[in-house]
């Protein structure tokens, strides 16, 4: 027995064109998710490693600050001192430190955050004891 065939009245095998048309349409649709997922995978919004670094030299800045006792002292001064002088020259630095009695005045010392232009602003907060209070050490660090 011979076995049907579809052939239209050119002699085409109608079999034929259609899985051809099936899997040039496959192919398409896989080009384009590959595409999209290529895209997607390049795209990160901005180098995160170097974000983390930045952060972590912020934290790290706080951290060696509460453990030297610039903190009890409460000087602005003395905190802007430190900072200059442990701070990479390419980041800017804004400390906050806020008491939670506020039996001292709040301590702010740094730069403008207007002054980061378009540079990423990445903050972080260590939480601390400062002359037997609660406080709170928040931070801002930014690339110049």
């Amino acid at each position: 027995m011979r076995p049907f065939i579809l052939t239209c009245r050119s002699g085409i095998n109608r079999r034929g064109a259609i899985f051809a048309i099936d899997s040039s349409i496959a192919i398409t649709i896989a080009i384009i998710v590959l595409a999209a997922s290529a895209y997607f995978l390049t795209y990160t919004g901005g180098d995160p490693i170097t974000k983390l670094n930045t952060y972590r030299t912020g934290f790290d800045l706080v951290t060696v600050m509460d453990y030297e006792g610039v903190f009890d002292r409460f000087d602005s001064n003395e905190v802007t001192t430190f900072t200059n002088k442990n701070l990479p020259a390419s980041l800017s630095f804004r400390l906050e430190l806020i008491v939670s009695n506020a039996s001292n005045s709040n301590l702010t010392v740094g730069d403008g955050l207007d002054e980061a232009g378009n540079s990423s602003i990445i903050a972080g907060d260590r939480i601390t004891i400062v002359n037997n209070e609660d406080a709170r050490a928040r931070f801002y660090i930014w690339v110049k």
